[in-house]
């Protein structure tokens, strides 16, 4: 331990600051290395997800009120320095860390590194990761600065080459097939899957498609790189004293085998099988009877049935459409969260039009210059429908009033300076699951659910959920093969060899992903696309219900903890969705003293990460009580 190199750190932020508060000063040392990381990860995400042009995008992030927050050390230093920098005062704060005992102060500790990190790794390596693929395709950084996007030279051979194969083989005509391919895509692969999942196309075109993306999915160059580069960001990790084990303690998560089982185990369940099959049944009954017959079924007629069944559009949608729908949602999901609709340019919903823009919707949650909260939220509009827009951005929303309420908890000193900072990831995405499982809606589907599940409310969302098992076991599963090359004593960078070895070990675990519980067969199973250099939490956040048992317990089946809900005199181990669905009725987003709850909740977060209790607050909690903390935070009953 370098006590004495972390008291000179101190000093240098703090020239005033007595020995005695070495520990006070390093939490805000920490705060104020996150603030700034954090805004690098966010504007950058922000700026390129949603291709702004360059007035665009100093229209957003010169507005005074937008102005990104500034470190007190990293103010002047490139974005390489500013990272070598951290994982510096990590190398010396990591061992300080382990020195501590057991105690409140070693667990904020704990939070602030564990956020840290992740701020460093994104802001670090996400603009890196686009540079690398613009490079990959003829793109120049100028051009991607100025929000010009267009399809180049490299994809459109591509597609071309895919096009050849796919009709020299086939025999199809490749003048009338390149044709309809084009007048679809526009020369852009993203938008060609996007059609692909997004419209009822007729089944020889569909499977057209399928092909062709088979073709340009085998480029595995830029793969190859993610995994080298994801070597050489968890070298550093290990040079400060991180390995998956102590990932998963930092981030509140069992051991490394404790994870895997029960992601496992989640797979298997025998009610959460059954209930997908009867989901199935309901939602798509054609892939229901193949399933009966042959005991699988194929993603990609999954993805047919589903347009078909839903009646989804033949063609992609207008702006007009696109736009009509957007509006639709908002006036449903944010007429719930007053909170949102405070005025002011630190609050923002984007919804990017641009083919180029990003697939995956987020929420950024910002310091600026002054330290206020800069909240804005990313969608997806062009390849959602109404069905997956809603729950989405009733997800995201309540991540951005999460935000909203900490802010408002730490400026009314209710909650400690930094709090929000400090509250994991994985909690923040418990309550956007609850919140999202609420807009999951049948009401507009053109046929009639017969079928209403307990822990999943459609085929669709339990789908996506078994989809983050694979996701989080490769994000660990290769980490644990870099700490054992590590301890080896390997400290070059992977080769070509090494990264088809670690392709041999995993491709297997996603298939046998796939073919656990429900059998859905899928076209390739490639783990190295599975896999993000700068973010191993990835997939794992979205489990931790499934994964963290509750200080009392083991895990319950839905019978069980139904019946545990219905005594709650005794306030048994449940679910928040079921004690909320319990004490307020399936639909308790509608609710007001619902939504109270809710709202503390939240709050309630800031000073205890441990969502697996917070059933008794939902089931036992007084109303009055969570109002007036509320209104002492300046949230008025009228705001809920």
């Amino acid at each position: 331990m370098r006590r004495d190199v972390l008291q000179s750190i101190t000093k240098v932020y703090f020239p005033s600051v007595p020995r005695n508060n070495l520990k006070k000063a390093l939490l805000e040392i920490i705060q104020d290395l996150i603030n700034d990381l954090e805004a690098d990860w966010d504007y950058n995400a922000i700026r390129y997800e949603t291709v702004m042009t360059k007035k665009e995008w100093n229209d957003y992030s010169q507005h005074p009120e937008r102005k990104k927050y500034k470190s007190k050390r990293l103010a002047n230093m490139s974005l390489s320095d500013r990272y070598k920098y951290v994982f510096e005062f990590l190398s010396y704060i990591f061992p300080y860390y382990n020195s501590l005992r057991k105690s409140e102060y070693k667990n904020k500790l704990k939070l602030g590194i564990s956020a840290l990190i992740t701020c460093t790794l994104n802001g670090r390596y996400e603009i890196e990761n686009i540079r690398m693929a613009d490079t990959y395709v003829g793109r120049s950084a100028e051009d991607r600065d100025a929000g010009i996007v267009n399809p180049t030279a490299p994809t459109k051979y591509r597609i071309e080459y895919a096009l050849s194969e796919y009709c020299k083989l086939s025999g199809k005509n490749i003048k009338r097939l390149s044709d309809r391919i084009s007048k679809v895509s526009q020369d852009r692969p993203d938008i060609l899957v996007e059609y692909y999942v997004t419209c009822d196309i007729d089944p020889e075109f569909r499977e057209d498609i399928r092909q062709i993306m088979k073709v340009l999915g085998r480029d595995l160059t830029l793969s190859f790189y993610n995994i080298k580069l994801g070597w050489e960001i968890w070298k550093d990790m290990r040079k400060i004293g991180m390995d998956v084990e102590k990932f998963l303690e930092f981030n509140e998560f069992p051991s490394y085998s404790k994870v895997k089982e029960k992601l496992l185990n989640f797979l298997v369940r025998g009610d959460y099988v059954e209930e997908l099959e009867k989901h199935m049944k309901d939602d798509l009954p054609e892939c229901y009877k193949d399933y009966q017959k042959s005991g699988y079924v194929f993603i990609k007629d999954i993805f047919a049935e589903e347009a078909k069944r839903k009646k989804y559009p033949k063609k992609l949608r207008s702006i007009e459409e696109v736009k009509a729908m957007i509006k639709e949602a908002e006036k449903e999901v944010l007429s719930y969260f007053p909170l949102t609709k405070r005025k002011s340019p630190r609050n923002t919903i984007f919804n990017p039009l641009h083919p180029a823009s990003t697939m995956r919707a987020f929420q950024s949650s910002t310091r600026n210059s002054k330290g206020k909260r800069v909240n804005s939220i990313v969608m997806t509009p062009r390849t959602e429908l109404l069905d997956e827009y809603l729950p989405i951005l009733a997800h995201e929303t309540a991540h951005a009033v999460h935000k909203m309420v900490l802010e408002l908890g730490e400026e009314a000193g209710i909650l400690e300076k930094g709090a929000s900072e400090l509250v994991p990831t994985a909690v923040l995405e418990d309550f956007s699951q609850l919140v999202e499982g609420q807009f999951h809606s049948d009401k507009k589907l053109p046929y009639k659910k017969k079928f209403h599940g307990k822990e999943f409310p459609n085929f669709h969302s339990g789908l996506t959920q078994r989809s983050q098992v694979p996701y989080a076991l490769v994000q660990l599963g290769i980490r644990k093969y870099f700490d054992k090359i590590w301890d080896e004593g390997y400290r070059t960078f992977l080769t070509d060899q090494m990264v088809w070895e670690i392709k041999e070990m995993f491709d297997p675990l996603i298939k046998e992903c796939a073919e656990m519980g429900l059998h859905i067969r899928r076209d390739v199973y490639d783990s190295l696309g599975y896999f993000s250099a700068e973010n191993p939490g990835d997939g794992l956040v979205y489990m931790k219900k499934y994964v963290v048992d509750s200080p009392k317990s083991v895990a319950k089946t839905m019978d069980e903890e139904e019946q545990s809900v219905g005594n709650a005199d005794t306030v048994s181990d449940i679910s928040m969705s079921s004690a909320f669905e319990k004490k307020y009725g399936k639909n308790w987003i509608s609710n007001k003293e619902a939504r109270i709850t809710l709202l503390w909740l939240l709050l309630e977060s800031g000073r205890n990460s441990a969502t697996e209790t917070f059933h008794k607050y939902i089931l036992t909690g007084n109303i009055g009580n969570f109002l007036g903390e509320l209104k002492a935070i300046r949230v008025e009953e009228f705001q809920i």
